[in-house]
């Protein structure tokens, strides 16, 4: 292996956690893979060798909202309500995986980061308006503000400067 591929290799990261668990679950399952590796390479894929592993093309989650939606939100979802609703993919519709659109996944998250930003001052400023104690608006601000920065942090991709000076204005 030349130098320059190694540097390459080096510098992959693993694959999401998401995927390798999906990945490994379509190999054992019967209606799936039903693909049990042999020979010497058959505990590639398992949890000791993770570290091991690495991802061509991994699939980025931009914020930690999008990673819980994709990752937990939607498989939750789709067991409850939406296998009922989507089809499975047509290459091999015995296995039951549907797919469900990153990009519109992204589109509503940021519909979403949108809304909150615009709500949220909105309505600390209205629900300050009602409060008369003045202890009770201070911490209603202070309360308003945290979750002000915790939507930033948890729908945005800014950095902790960037929230900061945003709350702090």
């Amino acid at each position: 292996m030349q130098l320059s591929q190694q540097a390459y290799l080096s510098g992959l990261r693993g694959p999401n956690s998401y995927d390798l668990d999906f990945l490994r679950s379509w190999l054992e399952r019967p209606n799936m893979g039903d693909f049990p590796l042999r020979g010497p390479d058959q505990d590639a894929w398992s949890a000791p060798n993770t570290y091991d592993l690495l991802a061509l093309q991994r699939r980025e989650n931009s914020d930690p909202f999008y990673r819980w939606l994709s990752n937990s939100f939607i498989p939750f979802f789709h067991n409850l309500v939406g296998k009922r609703f989507r089809k499975p993919l047509p290459e091999d519709p015995e296995s039951e995986i549907c797919q469900y659109s990153e990009a519109h996944l992204s589109t509503a998250i940021s519909i979403l980061g949108t809304i909150l930003a615009s709500i949220l001052p909105i309505s600390s400023i209205v629900v300050l308006y009602f409060v008369q104690n003045t202890l009770v608006r201070l911490g209603l601000s202070v309360a308003f503000t945290a979750l002000f920065s915790f939507c930033l942090a948890l729908v945005t991709r800014a950095r902790r400067i960037e929230i900061f000076a945003a709350c702090s204005a």
